[in-house]
């Protein structure tokens, strides 16, 4: 029990807020600092991987940790390939030639979506 003057107790009350606070901030980091590195190392073994010896996509999943106004934001991207993200999750539109050939119909594989459902699947459940 903790015993305060009439004039500090607004103080106090602040400052054990702002300590719970911390406490709250600091587990809910650990877990989504756990949880984007899961997400990156599934995106590694679920992304789609090339029929060569080169699988750059699949191994470019990397998580990066920014710093924005005194908050941390887990950021899960591809670090070798970028531009291939939207393109293999979306796929592309098919289109003709002015001769009537078709060109440029790429199927989608999803893969990016159901990963990043799985882990919000876990976060809600924590």
């Amino acid at each position: 029990m903790i015993k305060v003057e009439a004039d500090e107790i607004d103080r106090v009350i602040s400052e054990v807020i702002r300590q719970e606070l911390n406490k709250i901030r600091q587990e809910e980091d650990g877990q989504l600092n756990i949880l984007s590195e899961e997400l990156a190392s599934n995106l590694r073994l679920a992304s789609p991987k090339s029929n060569g010896r080169s699988r750059h996509y699949a191994n470019g999943w990397r998580k990066r940790i920014d710093r924005i106004a005194g908050y941390n934001i887990y950021v899960v991207y591809n670090k070798s390939k970028p531009r291939l993200t939207h393109i293999l999750e979306k796929g592309t539109m098919p289109r003709k030639t002015l001769k009537g050939y078709s060109r440029g119909s790429g199927t989608a594989i999803p893969h990016i979506q159901k990963e990043t459902e799985k882990i919000y699947e876990k976060l809600i459940r924590r």
